[in-house]
């Protein structure tokens, strides 16, 4: 013979009826609504975001800039969102000063390439070298252009991210391409 269950009512409070019954079990259909709408609520949240184009930044003489690309292939949206995104940036250096350059993971994990021209002492325009290796891999993040001599002026310098595609001239077709124009 089982023992009647006892409901003992903490101090000052009255006890529990033992017949009363909750108004909203676990399995009642306003719970599954709340957490239907959680779930989806979730989802808006977190999945379905627009994707956005990767930033550089670039940093010269206390200055930061940071900015999408000036020309963009979005693989994932189709070939008809290749072209120009945007007119180049504009940044202030200061002759002979160096610009130090950061990428985001997305670029660093795949293959991308500094380039940048210069004025010289004599006024001459000057195609600056080149980064001497395809930059990313995931092992590059940052890049710093300089120039040989303190009068040389950076005139513009470009990223450029390397698509899996050879030209006909056999370079590598560039994915996309951050452009800042430089002044002193």
């Amino acid at each position: 013979m089982a023992l009647p269950q006892r409901h003992v009512a903490a101090p000052g409070r009255p006890a529990p009826d033992p017949q009363a019954r909750s108004a909203h079990p676990v399995g009642s259909l306003t719970v599954r609504r709340v957490l239907t709408v959680l779930a989806c609520a979730a989802l808006v949240l977190t999945g379905c975001g627009t994707p956005r184009d990767p930033e550089v930044t670039f940093y010269s003489a206390g200055k930061t800039i940071r900015f999408t690309p000036t020309f963009y292939c979005d693989d994932a949206r189709g070939e008809q969102n290749c072209g120009q995104r945007a007119e180049p940036a504009t940044m202030k250096v200061p002759p002979g000063q160096p610009v130090q350059i950061s990428v985001p993971g997305q670029l660093a994990a795949g293959r991308w390439v500094v380039t940048f021209t210069y004025v010289d002492a004599s006024e001459s325009q000057v195609v600056g070298e080149q980064s001497k290796d395809i930059l990313g891999r995931g092992e590059d993040y940052t890049y710093t252009v300089t120039v040989p001599d303190k009068a040389d002026q950076i005139t513009q310098i470009a990223v450029q991210e390397i698509a899996a595609v050879v030209l006909d001239d056999g370079s590598l077709a560039p994915r996309g391409a951050w452009v800042v124009d430089v002044v002193a």
